[in-house]
Formats: structure tokens, sequence, C-alpha cells
């Protein structure tokens, strides 16, 4: 949906600055947390999402599409892409047109943080260890400490409690804002405990149980396989094994095409298997001459590992091709086979009956089946590979999977009964391993980032893929916001700092399910970094003797920070958990950023608006009953078009969602 189209910054500050229009323009920072997805996949998502949302006639516009400009940018040496989304008056809801009061609506899309950022660096096994023992050490903790009453923290509970009777609601509210995440009820945790079980349960224990079985039913399986491969006679007779494998060979060599005279493969059957190889054929070339020749804004880990994929393609589709003749070759000989013994049937039933025409049909029909089957696999495999790429693993399965398909089809061809239960199972056993694989990938993928995130070994490689994601994030934020905090920073980058500030004072932060964990210790960090220039400034201030000019950078950044949106969120769960594990600790002390910011500063969210969108249907998400500073999250409940469980990623996609989305963004005209 999203054209490619080149555009660049520098064009897009020209068209604000000299076309004499006036305007009125947003930038939106996400923070996406699904993962197994592609890096821009999310920004598409919401290109959409803010079209349905704030425009009149959605469907007109996207199949337009000429509001949408996608520009590419470098950013300390590395290439991005953003969405601009330019709508006039006449494309918004009228009630968002009436508030701009005729100005045209620009809204830059930008993708700070998607999961998973630790793909390939997380193993599977560290994160199911790592889950393991986060669970069994919350549940020692809960039964060991009173955590709602801590020792450490209880004469600052009081002294809070005591402030919070006699002041007003609003002063009561900054009050508990300075004893940030402590659990002063037993309800509140119940609640937590509630919270993080189901959460536990759905995504660590089920799936680890399922993958348990599957290996339970995987080396059932494979046991099968062996007692029936030790009654093949190539197993039974191992000592002319060598000899008939060179007959079969010398065979194949004399008679390539293996059904003699039968008109089984004729001219149009091998027109067919062309066809059926041949755009699997173009899309491998195609794929590497544009992998080669086109400039993809992909980041360098990308390039890498596309590099990879490419030398190694070669060698893989030939493994595939070889499969590919293997299967053909099985399924050519049982019906060579299979096409004698109906042959010497129907001479007798002829001989017999004179039913020859009658039985010479299902004779044909008998050998047709087989053969379409073979042929409807290969063109849904062609179309598959088409459509989702070439990648070796898709190559090798699917050539895999035919070649037992086609030992299947032999053995029945053949009559040999042993020999298709054979591939009968191991197809079986490729599925529940397949299985298998997909469990440690879910792991791996969607519980990567997690593990690494919350992890508190700073001498463990987790730790390190931690600070590597907040490290990124608050380099992404650096991009928005337009304020650089690299060292040594060059001319270029201080203008263009400058010309985002000027062009985009509002700023909206989007997060959902872990990014909205990262997106609040990065808004935390970054703000606390920018606390840490005022102080320096100030200081360079009083001993020059001169009065300090202009705006302060946290103040800035305050102020341009106008709504910060959640959906689908685990901050309470996350916080729950790890103030069980470190009792003696506030809650996010090792997570997210104290609430407590210096100088007595109400914190990065002090003029702006926190939603938070959530439903009980969604095991990752829940109300959020803490709030820093003076911003207290509003938590809004709203239904979503997907079924339990798997609805956490479909916020999005909500019209509720979508109508309150658009209210807020009326607010803030």
């Amino acid at each position: 949906m999203v054209r490619q189209k080149a555009a660049s910054d520098e064009s897009a500050g020209a068209e604000v600055q000299h076309s004499g229009e006036r305007i009125c323009e947003f930038v939106i920072a996400l923070f996406h947390g699904m993962g197994l997805q592609n890096r821009y996949a999310t920004l598409d998502e919401l290109v959409q999402f803010m079209i349905r949302s704030l425009c009149s006639e959605p469907d007109r516009i996207m199949q337009d599409g000429r509001q949408i400009r996608v520009s590419t940018h470098t950013h300390r040496e590395r290439r991005d892409r953003d969405v601009v989304l330019s709508l006039q008056p006449s494309q918004l809801h009228p009630d968002i047109a009436a508030r701009l009061g005729g100005r045209r609506l620009v809204i830059r899309c930008s993708e700070v943080y998607w999961a998973p950022i630790t793909s390939g660096r997380a193993k599977a096994w560290k994160t199911i260890l790592w889950l393991l023992g986060g669970l069994s050490s919350v549940v020692r903790a809960f039964v060991t400490m009173q955590r709602w009453q801590r020792p450490d923290r209880q004469d600052e509970q009081e002294a809070a409690r005591a402030r919070g009777r006699s002041r007003s609601g609003e002063q009561a509210g900054e009050d508990r804002g300075q004893a940030f995440g402590q659990m002063e009820s037993l309800a509140e945790v119940w609640r937590l405990i509630k919270l993080l079980t189901r959460l536990a349960v759905v995504i660590i224990v089920l799936p680890l149980i399922v993958m348990s079985l599957s290996m339970v039913v995987l080396g059932w399986l494979a046991g099968w396989a062996v007692h029936l491969a030790s009654r093949l006679p190539a197993i039974m007779e191992i000592n002319r094994w060598w000899e008939g494998l060179h007959a079969s060979v010398h065979d194949v060599v004399a008679n390539p095409w293996m059904l003699g005279d039968s008109p089984l493969l004729q001219q149009s059957t091998w027109l067919a298997l062309l066809a059926v190889l041949l755009p699997l054929l173009v899309h491998y070339v195609g794929t590497a001459v544009l992998v080669g020749s086109v400039s993809t804004p992909h980041s360098g880990n990308d390039t890498k590992r596309n590099d990879r994929h490419r030398r190694a393609r070669p060698a893989v589709f030939s493994c595939f091709l070889l499969l590919l003749a293997i299967a053909y070759w099985l399924v050519a000989g049982g019906c060579h086979q299979h096409w004698q013994v109906l042959t010497s049937q129907m001479q007798a039933s002829a001989d017999a009956l004179g039913q020859l025409p009658r039985l010479h049909a299902w004779a044909w029909l008998a050998l047709s089946l087989p053969l379409a089957s073979l042929l409807a696999l290969l063109a849904m495999m062609g179309l598959r590979i088409l459509r989702e790429g070439c990648s070796w693993q898709r190559l090798l399965g699917f050539g895999t999977g035919l070649v037992l398909i086609a030992m299947a089809l032999r053995g029945w061809l053949a009559g040999d009964s042993t020999g298709a239960a054979l591939a009968v199972l191991l197809i079986l056993a490729g599925t529940w391993l397949a299985l298998i694989h997909r469990g440690l990938l879910f792991f791996r993928e969607y519980l990567g980032d997690v593990a690494a995130f919350v992890s508190t070994n700073e001498n463990d490689d987790m730790f390190r893929l931690r600070r590597e994601i907040l490290q990124f994030s608050e380099e992404k934020l650096e991009q928005v916001l337009g304020r650089d905090l690299m060292p040594n920073q060059l001319p270029d980058r201080y203008e263009a700092s400058e010309d985002v500030r000027r062009r985009a004072p509002n700023v909206i932060v989007l997060s959902h399910s872990l990014g909205t964990v990262v997106a609040y210790q990065a808004l935390c960090r970054y703000f606390e970094r920018l606390q840490e220039l005022d102080r320096i400034e100030d200081l360079n201030t009083l001993r020059s003797g001169q009065r300090r000019v202009g705006m302060r950078l946290a103040g800035e950044m305050q102020s341009r920070l106008k709504l910060f949106v959640t959906f689908g969120s685990p901050l309470d769960t996350i916080g729950m958990a790890f103030n069980a594990l470190h009792s003696g600790k506030p809650v996010f002390d090792r997570v997210v950023s104290n609430a407590r910011y210096l100088h007595g500063s109400p914190g990065v969210f002090a003029h702006c608006r926190w939603v938070n969108w959530w439903h009980h249907g969604d095991v990752v998400s829940a109300k959020l009953l803490w709030h820093a500073g003076a911003c207290v999250p509003e938590n809004r409940k709203y239904p979503l078009p997907s079924p339990w469980v798997v609805n956490h990623s479909a916020y999005l996609l909500s019209k509720q969602v979508q109508e309150d989305f658009r209210r807020e963004f009326e607010r803030l005209l």
C-alpha cells in the first residue's frame, strides 16, 4: 500500500518553507513489540490506522496513494525509512478539518523500535531457562516475602498516605507519584499475581507443554520408523544393497524415461512440469538480480544476512532440484511397475471377458491420480515460493516433503505397504519436528527481546542486548525529537536537528506490547540526558556571569511531547515480577527509570496525556494503575476484532480504537 517513492528530507523541508501554504505537522514515533515481522511492516499498519482514524473516506485515499510519500534518510551511518502522510482539509474528518481551520495536515511516521531486534542472537534455550528461572524466583518471592510491607519503604509510604489524606486529590496524586510503584494493598498484589499467572500460562507454560508432547510423539514416530525400516528388503539384505543400487542406476542410465512405451509422460506432461518449474527459475534469477542491483534501506545486519543468504542460494537451489529429480524418479518408477501389472491384468481380462475399453479407462484413472497429485503439489509449492520468497529453509523443506510423498506414492503403486507406511511415518515425524522448531522459534523471536530487555545480570550477553535495544531506541528518538546528543557533532547535524524541531513541534508516541516498556524507559533516559545537559549549561552560564537565554532542553521536550499512547501494555505485569525479584528496591528500578526525576522535575510526561488501550481477552495487556508525576494513565477498554489470545496485535484494526484516537487527536489541535 505504501508506494516506494524516492523522496529526501530536504525536499520535504523545502515544501514546508517555500510553498506558502499553512500546515500543521505532527511526528508519530512507533514502538512496536510484536515479533516475527518485517522491519517496515508496522509502518504500513500505522499509516492505514491514521488514514482510517482521521479521514472521511479512507478507502479512496489508500487506493489513490498520492498522499503517501516514503522518505529515506541516514542517521548515524544507518539508513532508515519514514512515511509522510499529507492530507488536505477536504479529505479529513469534518471535526478535525474544522479544528485545523484550512491548514493542511502533515504526519511523519517513524518506526523507533520493532521486535525482534535480538533476532538470531538470543538463543532459544537461554530464553527458556531465563523464563523458567524468573518464574521460580517470582513464586519463591511471593511465598517468602511480604512485598507490600517492605521495611525500607514503610516509613515513606506512611508519610505519603498521611500527606494524601490532608491534601487535595491532585496533590495526593503527585505524592503517590513519589511513591512510584509501591503496592500498598493486598488486593493490588493479588490483581498483579493474577495478571502474571495468566501471562505465564499462555506464553510460557502452554508452549512448553505442547513442545514436550510433540517430542514424545516424535520419539514414538521415530521408533516406528526404525522398526519399519528394519523390515525393508534393502535393510534385511544389506550385503546385496550395493548391487541392487548399481543395477538401478544402470537401468536409469539405459532408460532415463523409466516408463518404457507407456503413454503416461508425453509432451503435454513435460510442458506441465516445465510450467511449474519455470516460475521457480524466473523467481530465483530475478531475485538474485534485484538483490544485487537495487539499494534497499535495510540496516547493516539485514544487509549482511541477505549477503549470506544470497551466497548460499545457488547450492541450496541445486539441492532442491536434486530432491525434485529424486521424487520424479520414485513416482515414475512406481508408475512403471504399476503400469506393467495393470497391463497384464487388462490383457487377461480382455481375453476372458472382452471388456478392455472399460478396464483401460480405470487403469488410466488409477495412474493419473497420483501423478496429478504430484503436479498439484508442485504447483502449490511454486505459488507459495513465488508469494513468500525463496529461502533455503522453504526450498529444502518442500523438497524433502516432496521426496517423502513420492516414497509413499511409490510404495502404494508398487504394492509395497512397508515402504508406504515408512514414508507416511517420516512425513508425520517431519511435521511434528517442524512444530517443535516453531515452538523454539516462538521463544527466541517473541520472547527473546523480553528476556534481553529485563535482564539484570550485567555480565550476561542478554544484558548487552538490552543495552543495544535502549541505545538504538534513544538514537531513533534523537532523530524524531531533533536533538542529536552525539558528542562532537557536525554542523550539518545541528542544522538537521533545528529543521526537525522547527517543522514538527508536536510529537505523539504510540507503543505496543514490549514496546511500551522500551518507550517508557527510552523517553525517561533521554529526558534525564537532557537534564544533565541543562545542568552543565547552567554551570557554564554561572561561571561566565551571563543569563541563560532560551528554553531548557528538558522543558522543550516536555512541551513537544503531546500524547503518549500504550496498547497491549505489560508495564504493570513486568513491574510486579521485578518487584518480587528485587523486593528491597522500587518497581522498575532495573527495568524502567524511576519516576523521581532530578531537581524536582515532574518528568517527561508532565504536559502530555497518557492513554492506555486494553482488553481482557489480551493476556498481555492490563490496566495501568500507577502513574509517573502528574500524568495519570487513562485506561480505556475496547473490543478487539480478533479472537482471544491472538488479539494482542489487533488494536489498530478496532474501529472503536480508531474513533478514540481521532477524539484524542482533536484535543491536540
